[in-house]
C-alpha cells in the first residue's frame, strides 16, 4: 500500500491570497530588508496556515502530486479516486484529523491502495499519522484490505478479504499519549475442521475453518480418508497416500485470492465422489 508522509501546499502567497490574509505583513513583507522579508513571510505563512482548514484541502489531488502517480496522467484517468473520507477530531485539540481511503491508477482490481490519518501540522503541510501494523499472522485469506473510520471515538480498521466471511479481522485504535495505540481486535469465528485451524496459514485453510458447511466437510473427508487407509493392502497405501498429499497441494494452491468458497466446495465435492468410487477400499 502507498504510503504518503508530507506534502505543502500551494505557496505562501498563494496560501494567503486564497484565505484573504491581507494587511500589514503584507506590506511589511515588500517594504523591509530581504532577511526582514523572509521573516515576515514566515509569519504571513502561519497565519494562513492556522487559518486554514482540512476540510478545505483536496486531499486526492494534493495526494497525487506524489511521484508514485507521475504516469497516472497519461491515461486520462484521475490519479486518485477517493474511496471514503470522514474527519474526527482524535486528540481533542480542537483540530479534526482526516480519514481517508483511496484508490491509485496502480490498486488494479485490488481495491483501495491508499489508507491514512492525516493532519495539517503548524505549517499548514498534510502530515500523515502512523498507525501500528496488524501482528501477523492475519487470519486472513486471498484478496485482502481494509476499511478505515470512527467510531465512538476510536479508529476503527475492519479487514475484509476473498474467504466470504463478515468481518475476519477488525481493530480498534486509542488515541493515547502522542499516537494511536491498538485498544482490542475481535476476529470472526473458527469452526473445527479435520486439522488443526490454529494453524491454518494457506487461503484455503483459513477459509475453510472460517465456513461451518466447509469445516464439517473437511472432516468427512478425513474420516472417510481414514476408514480407506485401514482396508487397503499395503501395496496400494502409499499410492493412496501419495495421492492425497497431492490433492492437499492442488486444493491449496487453486483454491486461492478471489472465489475461494466456489473452489473449494467444489474440489471437495469431486474429491468424496472420488473416494466413493474406489474400487480398493476393500482389502487385497
Amino acid at each position: 500500500m502507498t504510503s504518503v508522509a508530507r506534502y505543502l501546499l500551494p505557496s505562501v502567497l498563494g496560501a494567503a491570497n486564497k484565505r484573504n490574509v491581507r494587511g500589514p505583513f503584507t506590506i511589511i513583507a515588500v517594504c523591509l530588508s530581504n532577511a526582514t522579508r523572509l521573516a515576515a513571510y514566515a509569519l504571513l505563512f502561519a497565519t494562513a496556515s492556522h487559518a486554514a482548514k482540512l476540510r478545505d484541502i483536496d486531499i486526492p489531488a494534493l495526494l497525487a502530486q506524489s511521484p508514485n502517480y507521475a504516469d497516472c496522467a497519461t491515461d486520462g484517468l484521475p490519479p486518485i479516486a477517493e474511496s471514503s473520507l470522514s474527519y474526527y477530531d482524535f486528540d481533542g485539540d480542537g483540530n479534526e484529523e482526516a480519514i481517508f481511503v483511496g484508490a491509485s491508477c496502480l490498486a488494479g482490481t485490488g481495491g483501495p491502495d491508499i489508507h491514512g490519518v492525516f493532519r495539517l501540522d503548524a505549517f499548514g503541510r498534510l502530515i500523515e499519522i502512523k498507525l501500528p501494523e496488524s501482528p501477523p499472522p492475519l487470519p486472513l485469506a486471498g484478496n485482502r484490505n481494509y476499511l478505515l473510520y470512527e467510531q465512538a471515538g476510536l479508529l476503527v480498521r475492519e479487514y475484509y478479504d476473498s474467504s466470504e466471511r463478515k468481518n475476519p479481522l477488525t481493530e480498534y485504535f486509542r488515541w493515547r499519549n502522542g499516537r494511536f495505540q491498538l485498544e482490542r481486535s475481535e476476529t470472526a469465528p473458527t469452526y473445527e475442521a479435520g486439522f488443526d485451524c490454529r494453524k491454518a496459514r494457506s487461503d484455503a485453510e483459513v477459509t475453510i475453518c472460517g465456513h461451518e458447511d466447509l469445516a464439517a466437510t473437511d472432516r468427512e473427508l478425513g474420516e472417510r480418508y481414514q476408514d480407506i487407509l485401514k482396508t487397503i493392502s499395503p501395496a496400494r497405501r502409499h499410492g493412496f497416500v501419495s495421492g492425497q498429499k497431492k490433492w492437499l497441494q492442488k486444493r491449496n494452491s487453486r483454491c486461492t485470492y478471489k472465489w475461494i468458497r466456489e473452489c473449494l466446495s467444489e474440489m471437495y465435492r469431486d474429491r468424496l465422489q472420488e473416494l466413493d468410487s474406489l474400487s480398493w477400499r476393500r482389502k487385497g
